[in-house]
């Protein structure tokens, strides 16, 4: 009877595709955060957390189309669990 039930075919996938989308966010939070510590928040550019993240501005501006958004994003509360450290 494996893989005869065709609606648990996408869950497995769904959930993984998911767990890696919210660390991808993590990690364009933390290096937002890391790049605004040390910048200060007028002073940091979307090109910097780019670069801290290691990917094109685009890649960025395709999750965040702000660096305001980025900023809101931060401050939401379910944020805080997210380490800035790494």
């Amino acid at each position: 009877m494996t893989g005869d039930t065709p609606q648990g075919t996408g869950v497995g996938r769904d959930v993984l595709a998911a767990s890696r989308e919210a660390r991808r966010q993590g990690d364009v939070l933390a290096a937002a955060g890391r790049v605004f510590r040390a910048k200060g928040l007028a002073n940091a550019t979307m090109a910097d957390i780019a670069a801290e993240l290691g990917v094109s501005k685009v890649v960025l501006y395709r999750r965040f189309p702000s660096k305001e958004a980025l900023v809101e994003a931060l401050s939401d509360p379910a944020v805080d669990m997210v380490k800035f450290e790494k």
